[in-house]
């Protein structure tokens, strides 16, 4: 990294996570520059990580912190992104969408999308239907990664 670590700062080292403290005086061990490590509690001298990496925080929901990102990267020659896209993606980042689950194949099998259920009563490929009988059938590729398997069916042999 370039330029000096300062308080506060966040770096990943070999050894894990750990928070630069800089020049903060503790009774236990002085008061020279040192790494807090985060996970254990422990503490090294700034050279013992000539390597450390540092680390950023942006919190998604900051929308000047994501302005500020995409003004960034735009400058560096990336491909300019609407604000709302950024902060979207940093948000999918932050909290990432659990993948899809894998279609029940067996008859009568029964799955959740947003507020709906639907009854799989067919195997050809649009073979879902709204349990409620209100709508028309759907394929698995039409459900969202929110989707939940409530109910695997029977499968036939």
């Amino acid at each position: 990294m370039s330029g000096e670590w300062k308080p506060g700062d966040v770096a990943i080292t070999q050894f894990g996570r750990s928070v630069v403290d800089s020049g903060r005086r503790c009774d236990n061990h002085g008061s020279k520059p040192h790494w807090h490590h985060v996970t254990n509690g422990g503490w090294d001298p700034l050279d013992a990580h000539p390597g450390a990496s540092p680390l950023i925080v942006i919190d998604p929901e900051d929308r000047e912190q994501g302005d500020e990102l995409r003004d960034l990267i735009h400058k560096h020659g990336g491909v300019m992104l609407l604000g709302s896209v950024l902060q979207a993606a940093l948000r999918e980042f932050a909290n990432p969408t659990p993948p899809k689950p894998d279609e029940p194949q067996g008859l009568g099998a029964v799955v959740e999308d947003e507020d709906k259920k639907w009854v799989r009563l067919d195997t050809d490929e649009a073979g879902w239907y709204p349990s409620d009988r209100a709508g028309s059938a759907r394929c698995w590729a039409e459900f969202s990664a929110a989707v939940r398997v409530l109910s695997e069916g029977v499968v036939q042999p």
